[in-house]
């Protein structure tokens, strides 16, 4: 867990530890660049690992921040797509949002940059704009475990990509 906090405290500059969403946020958009750097040799193990995140979240249950619809992962060259339709906590609220995460080469050759865009596909606008950070940290909470992984499970989930890659799984709402 050590590692895990320090890359949280490297991370998140500055006297402010959270990080915070735009808040020039309009409409029914969110762009947002994560504050991670990812190095490219691992782009294809963290996103496997995003995956089995995102998938182990299909159903509704207590004490989960999301539910996964629908899940697709795709590589076009050196980007690797991860798209979601998510249900936001509290369901009962019905924020639905369709999530498209990119882990792609950024301006260094040798690193990925990630990308979140977040569509909000149902649901109230303001009640999107509460609950989408929750989802968000649990993400961003993902990238911070990743990096407490040694070598050989980050081996695994780079092995795991092509399980993932093409699919593209509907669940019964």
């Amino acid at each position: 867990l050590y590692p895990a906090r320090m890359a949280g405290q490297i991370c998140t500059p500055g006297i402010e530890r959270r990080w915070k969403l735009p808040t020039d946020v309009e409409g029914d958009r969110i762009d947002i660049r994560l504050p991670f750097s990812l190095a490219r040799h691992e782009a294809v193990g963290m996103a496997a690992f995003q995956a089995e995140f995102w998938a182990e979240n299909r159903e509704q249950s207590i004490g989960a921040g999301f539910y996964v619809e629908a899940l697709g992962i795709e590589r076009e060259g050196d980007s690797i797509r991860l798209e979601a339709r998510v249900w936001l906590a509290p369901f009962d609220q019905g924020v639905v949002q369709d999530t498209v995460l990119e882990i792609a080469p950024g301006v260094d050759p040798n690193y990925c940059d990630i990308d979140a865009r977040l569509e909000l596909a149902a649901g109230d606008r303001s009640t999107w704009h509460r609950v989408v950070r929750t989802f968000l940290d649990d993400v961003r909470k993902q990238f911070l475990v990743w990096r407490t992984l040694d070598a050989e499970d980050r081996r695994y989930y780079a092995e795991q990509l092509p399980h993932w890659q093409g699919v593209q799984d509907e669940v019964e709402a």
